[in-house]
């Protein structure tokens, strides 16, 4: 199993994020999109695996292709499958070839901005049992033939299923992706600082002051988004009521995601510290190589 994530260029945690994703959006193909909770699941579920591998990809010690490149990768991955699900509609419209990047470019931003300020003051990911490891032989960021039938293989596939999306819209057809647009461009700046954020709590080496502030300032606003959804929900308040429930979900599900993926980083030993860099390398043993 492992060999094979290797020949694919993927990590145990892409293909966890990726199994959950398949099964929440076969049980609501299952329910005929009629579970609205279900579907805020597999948004949060969804946005938080993009701030996931765009931090992850941000905080790497090796060079900016190569980090570039492991983003675009697993991107192009999460597009594929979410086509792949789009197929099952009777009408396969040809906006979502574009509104999928367009929604996620948005979190792509939104969480690369906090992780790069991160980088800039040094912080990068280390592995704490690489330095049991051999080095590699090969320079890193070399680009294999490999690699070349790698991106060539995934590339077909997806020009492959692009080809059933023929239809075009009409009348209310658009509402949908509309909908899914804005909840990009809205979602994504509390969504990319709040997994960035959590991220670099989660995985750090030592509770300094500055994390306990943070930690005091996120736990305030979740306090604050509670009250608001249980004030707004309330029947009595003439309000869109289901608007704050609703983004009290989601910040469950996101917070709950980038937990347990930091959780399962840590037990991996991955950590975030803060070095000195020399050039492209990291003056401390334990960089990450996949």
């Amino acid at each position: 199993m492992l060999r094979l994530l290797d020949i694919a260029r993927l990590n145990m945690t892409v293909v966890v994020h990726g199994i959950l994703t398949i099964l929440l959006l076969l049980v609501l193909r299952a329910l005929q999109n009629q579970s609205e909770m279900l579907a805020l699941i597999v948004a949060g579920l969804i946005s938080s695996q993009v701030c996931l591998a765009t931090a992850w990809a941000t905080w790497s010690a090796e060079s900016f292709l190569t980090r570039f490149g492991r983003l675009a990768w697993n991107m192009a991955w999460l597009y594929l499958v979410l086509l792949i699900f789009a197929t099952f509609d009777e009408r396969r419209h040809t906006a979502m070839l574009w509104c999928l990047p367009v929604t996620m470019l948005p979190f792509i931003l939104s969480a690369w901005l906090p992780a790069a300020l991160f980088r800039w003051f040094s912080w990068r990911l280390v592995l704490a049992t690489a330095e049991h490891q051999p080095e590699p032989t090969v320079p890193p960021n070399q680009f294999h033939l490999a690699d070349v039938g790698r991106w060539v293989t995934l590339l077909c596939v997806v020009l492959a299923v692009m080809v059933w999306f023929r239809d075009e819209l009409q009348g209310w057809d658009g509402l949908g992706y509309a909908i899914m647009v804005n909840f990009g461009l809205f979602a994504s700046a509390p969504t990319g600082l709040t997994v960035s954020l959590l991220l670099w709590l989660s995985l750090g080496e030592r509770w300094t002051a500055p994390r306990g502030i943070l930690a005091g300032f996120l736990a305030a606003a979740w306090v604050g988004v509670s009250l608001a959804a249980a004030y707004f929900g309330l029947d009595a308040v003439e309000n869109d009521g289901d608007v704050w429930p609703g983004i009290w979900f989601l910040t469950v599900i996101v917070c709950a995601v980038t937990l347990a993926t930091a959780v399962a980083l840590r037990l991996w030993g991955w950590r975030l510290i803060r070095t000195r860099v020399k050039g492209q390398e990291v003056d401390r043993p334990g960089l990450i190589k996949n």
